[in-house]
């Protein structure tokens, strides 16, 4: 349908072409002295599907005015997915009588890392930590004087390491 135009367009581009070719030759020295009519071969070409008229590309462009293309279907809407379910709460008691249990832990942020790093969040751990380092637990706790560097999901922990034993009457 843009036929009309594209030849219109075409035949504007073989102009500035032929232009371009004779102003080149210009530079060049190539054409001092001749004739303008030993110039015209070079700017211009026929051009047999031109359009004859401004009169034909105007009726066009008012007939694409008039243009309505077909209504597209509604897209349908997609699927509601639910949101999954929260993760439960850290529940730091069942972490301390998991402790318990445990007859020695040599370094206790590794273990809370590795046992309750995706289901807990930094800061509980953080807090469960300290709480245990602090004896408020009831768990024997020595910490030494070398820290390491622990790395979560999220963040890069440097804090010394922490031996936790059971008390003497669990074991």
């Amino acid at each position: 349908p843009l036929f009309p135009l594209v030849r219109e367009i075409r035949r504007n581009s073989l102009i500035a072409r032929g232009a371009s070719v004779a102003l080149k030759r210009i530079r060049r020295g190539e054409l001092d002295g001749l004739a303008l009519s030993q110039l015209l071969p070079f700017c211009r070409r026929d051009i047999p599907n031109a359009i004859a008229d401004l009169g034909e590309i105007e009726a066009y462009v008012a007939n694409l005015a008039d243009y309505r293309p077909a209504p597209l279907p509604f897209p349908a809407a997609p699927a509601e997915v639910p949101p999954p379910p929260p993760p439960p709460p850290f529940n730091a008691a069942a972490v301390v009588e998991r402790l318990r249990t445990q007859p020695r832990t040599g370094d206790l942020l590794g273990w809370l890392i590795d046992t309750c790093g995706e289901d807990a969040e930094v800061d509980d751990l953080l807090d469960l930590y300290f709480t245990v380092a602090g004896g408020e637990t009831g768990l024997d706790a020595k910490a030494s004087a070398r820290r390491v560097q622990y790395e979560t999901r999220t963040h890069r922990i440097t804090a010394a390491k922490i031996a936790v034993r059971a008390p003497r009457g669990a074991e």
